[in-house]
């Protein structure tokens, strides 16, 4: 039986550093289900995302017990930055909060001119705003 993948929630970065980042290999984007009947996009749920949007990948790099794993994180559209299926992303991800946990604070595709001796360095540097 195939592992389930680790879902990853939206929240904006409002200023908070990420415990981890991940390193992912980016297999599809696609326009979040809207659930049956349409019951994800009542009113009454309170996190609703503007063109919520799923990132489907597998981990390369980052939390070893993650390495490996198909992960889906949920984000609007417009804060997936220079995010392409078939291509590498990076996600900052904050453990937890006081109502949550794994929480995706931003996604951002890997520059393709960048040399993978220089990816880590890239990805440590890398500012979620």
């Amino acid at each position: 039986m195939a592992e389930e993948a680790i879902r990853f929630n939206w929240q904006w970065p409002a200023g908070r550093k990420p415990d981890y980042k991940l390193l992912i290999d980016v297999s599809k984007i696609r326009k979040e289900s809207s659930g049956l009947f349409g019951l994800k996009k009542s009113e009454s749920i309170g996190d609703q995302l503007p063109e919520a949007t799923e990132v489907v990948g597998r981990v390369i790099s980052g939390r070893e017990q993650l390495v490996g794993k198909e992960v889906i994180f949920r984000a609007p559209r417009g804060e997936l930055k220079e995010v392409v299926a078939g291509q590498r992303a990076a996600v900052a991800i904050i453990e937890r909060d006081n109502r949550d946990t794994n929480i995706c604070v931003c996604i951002v595709g890997v520059p393709k001119n960048l040399r993978d001796a220089e990816l880590q360095a890239w990805l440590r540097d890398l500012k979620c705003e």
